[in-house]
């Protein structure tokens, strides 16, 4: 009988880098093709959007609440979603993307959507 691999990455190399981060390895990128990162980005906006609100609802309370200061909503979601380690590049231009806007609502979901689909949301360092 033929031993079963101790995961599902040990079928793909450890070695595989991460697109324009070639100090970074994930073999899982080896599986998450263009078509997959699209439609993750559109399931996450569905589900912050309410469209999926039958199965879950996310409370943006907290984060509209906090919109009024675009950097400070940031920083709820930074701590919320990646425990205080985002890049700074991406701080700037969620910061940014935030503050083109007036709406609170709508910062809160760009600030949550934006975040959700950064490298630094799905890539753990």
């Amino acid at each position: 009988m033929k031993p079963l691999a101790p995961t599902v990455f040990s079928f793909y190399s450890p070695l595989t880098p991460l697109p324009d981060q070639p100090e970074l390895f994930g073999p899982e990128f080896q599986i998450y093709t263009p078509a997959l990162a699209v439609a993750r980005a559109n399931f996450v906006y569905r589900l912050l959007n309410d469209e999926l609100s039958s199965m879950v609802r996310i409370d943006l309370a907290p984060y509209v609440n906090a919109a009024g200061d675009p950097a400070g909503l940031v920083n709820l979601v930074d701590a919320t979603l990646l425990y205080g380690r985002m890049s700074p590049a991406t701080r700037q231009a969620i910061v940014a993307s935030v503050a083109a806007t007036t709406d609170k609502r709508q910062r809160a979901i760009t600030a949550l959507y934006l975040t959700a689909i950064t490298a630094d949301f799905v890539v753990q360092h």
